[in-house]
């Protein structure tokens, strides 16, 4: 039995499992897994697989990957094309080319991932991310001007 949990904007990005049993998600289930019910999720587990123990069913948010959450919720509500726009507006480039949504994409993954690993802020051409260690917290934006003293 294979488990995989993530976030997404559907139910079935909620959850992915191959699924050992014919039974379909109720719409229902679907709602409660869209809005983030754990309490659902673990049910709809019990009724697709039966013999499986609360136990086993909570060990599978031990293997939830807190980073991919977080990196998904950014991917998801990020102002990708504002930036791209921005970007575009004022003729910015990155290695000679125009900054297109796939490679700002590209470079924020890595910039997160490290802002995130190594607990620390991180840039590169007007993206920033930082991570927050007292409240566990990810963040990524996009500077046109800063100044500190």
């Amino acid at each position: 039995m294979i488990y995989k949990f993530k976030e997404g904007k559907s139910s079935q990005d909620y959850i992915e499992v191959q699924y050992l049993s014919d039974k379909p998600l109720t719409v229902q289930e679907r709602d409660c897994l869209a809005m983030k019910d754990y309490t659902a999720l673990i049910q709809v587990v019990e009724r697709l697989y039966n013999g499986v123990t609360f136990e086993q069913i909570m060990s599978l948010f031990d293997k939830i990957d807190p980073f991919e959450a977080k990196w998904e919720e950014i991917l998801e509500n990020f102002k990708w094309d504002m930036v791209v726009d921005t970007m575009e507006y004022l003729s910015w480039y990155w290695r000679g080319q125009i900054v297109n949504r796939e490679m700002l994409i590209d470079a924020s993954i890595g910039l997160l991932r490290d802002a995130y690993e190594n607990k620390t802020k991180t840039a590169i051409g007007g993206l920033v991310a930082e991570y927050y260690d007292t409240d566990d917290t990810l963040e990524l934006r996009f500077e046109l001007s800063s100044w500190d003293v």
